[in-house]
Parts: structure tokens; C-alpha cells; sequence
């Protein structure tokens, strides 16, 4: 792999190395045996917590490698195919971590560099949402949680740490490259000296959609909440409570361990610190289902509860209506009804809604599974297609604009080119940078064998 080439792999890898184990736990990755390798650990806790390598005070983990190098591949599309091609990968992404972990002393060393905790809480919160979103609904969510072992809590906890280290390196970095700024020539030079590893433009699309997702109907919300009250009327006739979550709720159901206001939703918070010790609440309808809570114990500002779950979730009967309006509203759009209007009153994407539904350009080669049969070279702008099934229900799509194969030049691509340019500028001087720090910090690098 020549240099230019190396560096653009980088750059690929570079902006993956903030992604927890646990959320590959959540998203079900399993690529090269990487998670394979630190689940392996669960059962025997040396291999999971084995330190891989010390930059001053702070360890990283086998597990941490583990879970950035198996990020790293999949959304850089690299797939190594020996043993040797997988180690080397696991040394660069190593590499990083451990610059990482430079920049993050040097801005805990810094007193101007700080983060709030209002921006930490953010951060997190926005952290916790994209890692969410990712599943078909909440509890879907929190369901993908349990089977883990963890609660919102727990992985609150878990990410905390790493969210506000990664603010502290960015805006450390910021600092340091706050003054940096980039001249035609260097762009040029830039551009004669990596024109034959930039990427052409692909061919792509640019699309709409609307989301409809499988929502359960008023009969199937119905059904489950007189399923929950009879159920709460053996906890009140004296039916032991952890029994009937064991028999009847769904994870996460049973005693949930001590909590604080801000773990849990706001529904949630207020009926659970409302609740006297001993004392089990009415039916509670959140977005997760009906609960049944009860109150175990009280220390401070922190509540043990132990909930009954009943998710609220659609029958294939609810699901054959979807079908069918999704079909119906495409023959609507076929027959000219605006798309932007469909999509403001049924889409479920609350992101896309407020943008009649665009959701960006996409190459025909790197398409959504699910939108590959639906898209291809021989759209054109204005098809309607689909519905096409996904983990978060049905889409309807459409295209706005179509890009063909485009070759890069510097003149008629100079903005593209200047932009790579100055992050390759800023790559150097944070370059130089670590080498500097490298001298001056001690690090230890142990065997991944």
C-alpha cells in the first residue's frame, strides 16, 4: 500500500475511533472475530481486560482495541484477507488510540481547555440518541440492552468517560490548528502529488423518503394494557412481585437495581420517586410499553425499583395495515401528490420530515441494503419506488437528482480538492506534533498476540 493511499486509509479510520464496545454490542457487529475476541473475555476476565498498551497513566484495553478496530473496518470498508493483514490493521488502529490518549493528557495538562457538564450531558445525550436510532424502537432499544446485561444507566456510565474525552481532544486539537490556513500552491501541490489516489466522483443519487414504521393499533394497545391490569391485580391480591415479572414481564422486567432521576425517562422518574417504599404504582404507558413498578428501597436521591414490562408491540395484523397504506400513498405520489406534503403528515423521521424527507446523496455502489433493489444507474428524477423493508419499517423513495461518474480535476473540483488539502496540512502538523509529545510521554506497547 503506497503512502498517499495509506494516509487516505487513515483518514477513513481516523474519524471511527470514538465508538464503544458497547455499542457494537448493540448494533450486532461481528466482523474478522474482533468482538468475538473480547467477548471472549466475559466468561474469563484476563483476556477482556488485558492492557494492550500505557500512554503515561492511561491503559487501553484489549476490549477497547477490539471495538474500534471492528468500527474502524466496517464504516472504512476495509476487509482484511489473512491473519498477518488483520494484525497490521489492529497495529494501526492501535497506532491511533494511543495518539488519542497523547492529545487527551496534553489537554487535561492544559487549564484553558475545558468541557462543562452541561456539554458532556449533550454530548452523551447525543451519543445515547444515534446509538438508539439505530434500532426500530425504544424498546427494541432497551431490550437490545438487557440481553447485554446493562440498563440506560449502566450505559450512560460506561460512555460518560469516553464522550468527554473525546470533547477535550477536539477542542484541544482545535486550538492547536485554530491558526492554520491553506495557499493555491499548496493546494496544487497537494493535488499533483495525491490526484492518482483521490476517488472519483461515483455515480449516485440524490433521495427522498418516507418512513412508515409498524406501530401497533388502538385494539393491539388495548389487548396488552387489560393484559397488564390483570396482571397488577395479582400483585395487589398478594401474588409475589418478582415472580409475576419473571413469568409475565419482558426484559428488562424484575429489580433493576438502584436509580437516579436523570437514568430514566422523565414519565418514568416522576412515578417511580413518587413511590413509597413497598408501594407498587397503576399501570404507567411509556414509550417502551406498560409498567408496573414497584419501590424496593430509598438511599438519598437514588431509588431501587423493580418493574413488570409489557411492550406494546405491532401484530402482523397491524402490520398488513402499513403494507397497505404504504401502498396507497405511492400510488397517491405516482398520480402526483407532492411528496414533501405526504411526507410532513405520515413520515415517522422526525429528522427528514422538517426536510420533505431528503435524505442526501448516496453512490449507486454504496447503497443501503435495503435500497439496492429500488435504485440503480437507470433511475431518474421523479421515480417513485419502493416499499422498501428495513429494521425501521417501510420506506417510500424518491429521487430528486441524479449524478453521473464524474472524474476529479483540479479545475472543475477545486473546492473538494482544497478541503482535502487542508485536512492533509492538519494532519502534518498534528504529525509533527505527536512525535514531539511521543519523546516526551512515556509509552509501553504490550503483544497482541
Amino acid at each position: 500500500m503506497n503512502k498517499e493511499r495509506k494516509w487516505f486509509l487513515r483518514k477513513a479510520i481516523g474519524e471511527t475511533l470514538a465508538v464503544s464496545l458497547v455499542t457494537l454490542a448493540l448494533i450486532g457487529v461481528d466482523l474478522f472475530g474482533f468482538v468475538a475476541t473480547a467477548r471472549s473475555g466475559v466468561e474469563d476476565a484476563d483476556p477482556l481486560e488485558r492492557v494492550v498498551a500505557r500512554v503515561g497513566r492511561h491503559s487501553i484495553l484489549l476490549s477497547q482495541l477490539a471495538s474500534q478496530a471492528q468500527m474502524a473496518a466496517m464504516q472504512s470498508g476495509f476487509r482484511p484477507e489473512t491473519d498477518e493483514q488483520a494484525h497490521e490493521f489492529q497495529k494501526e488502529i492501535l497506532r491511533q488510540m494511543i495518539n488519542e490518549k497523547l492529545f487527551l493528557v496534553a489537554a487535561n495538562q492544559d487549564t484553558t481547555i475545558t468541557v462543562s457538564k452541561q456539554e458532556v450531558k449533550a454530548a452523551l445525550d447525543a451519543q445515547i440518541a444515534e446509538i438508539s436510532s439505530r434500532f426500530p424502537g425504544e424498546t427494541a432499544f432497551l431490550t437490545a440492552l438487557a440481553s447485554e446485561g446493562l440498563t440506560l444507566r449502566d450505559l450512560r456510565r460506561k460512555l460518560k468517560t469516553e464522550v468527554e474525552g473525546k470533547l477535550l481532544r477536539e477542542r484541544y486539537i482545535g486550538l492547536k490548528l485554530s491558526n492554520s490556513s491553506i495557499s493555491r500552491k499548496e493546494v496544487e501541490d497537494f493535488y499533483q502529488a495525491y490526484k492518482d489516489s483521490i476517488p472519483d466522483q461515483p455515480a449516485g443519487a440524490r433521495i427522498a423518503h418516507i418512513l412508515l414504521t409498524f406501530t401497533p393499533s388502538g385494539v393491539t394497545i388495548d389487548s396488552v394494557k387489560n393484559f397488564a391490569r390483570s396482571i397488577r391485580k395479582k400483585v395487589t391480591s398478594g401474588v409475589d412481585f418478582e415472580a409475576l415479572a419473571i413469568q409475565y414481564g419482558s426484559n428488562p422486567s424484575g429489580d433493576l437495581g438502584f436509580i437516579n432521576y436523570d437514568d430514566v425517562t422523565p414519565e418514568f422518574g416522576r412515578v417511580a420517586f413518587s413511590l413509597r417504599v413497598g408501594e407498587v404504582s397503576g399501570l404507567l404507558r411509556t414509550a417502551s410499553g406498560f409498567h408496573i413498578i414497584k419501590s424496593i428501597n430509598r438511599i438519598d436521591d437514588s431509588v431501587r425499583i423493580s418493574q413488570i414490562l409489557f411492550p406494546v408491540i405491532a401484530t402482523s395484523a397491524d402490520s398488513a395495515l402499513i403494507f397497505g397504506l404504504a401502498d396507497s400513498l405511492k400510488q397517491e405520489l405516482i398520480a402526483g401528490a407532492k411528496f414533501a406534503k405526504i411526507a410532513k403528515i405520515f413520515s415517522a423521521d422526525d429528522d427528514t420530515r422538517r426536510t420533505e424527507g431528503e435524505l442526501g446523496w448516496f453512490a449507486f455502489d454504496d447503497l443501503p441494503d435495503e435500497f439496492v433493489d429500488y435504485l440503480s444507474t437507470d433511475s431518474e428524477v421523479g421515480d417513485i419506488s419502493g416499499p422498501a423493508l428495513s429494521l425501521f419499517g417501510l420506506h417510500l423513495i424518491r429521487v430528486l437528482e441524479i449524478q453521473v461518474a464524474t472524474e476529479i480535476t483540479f479545475e472543475t473540483h477545486y473546492d473538494q480538492i482544497r478541503d482535502l488539502a487542508r485536512s492533509r496540512k492538519s494532519d502534518l502538523m498534528i504529525e509533527e506534533w505527536i512525535e514531539e509529545r511521543t519523546a516526551q510521554v512515556h509509552i509501553t506497547i504490550f503483544s497482541l498476540e
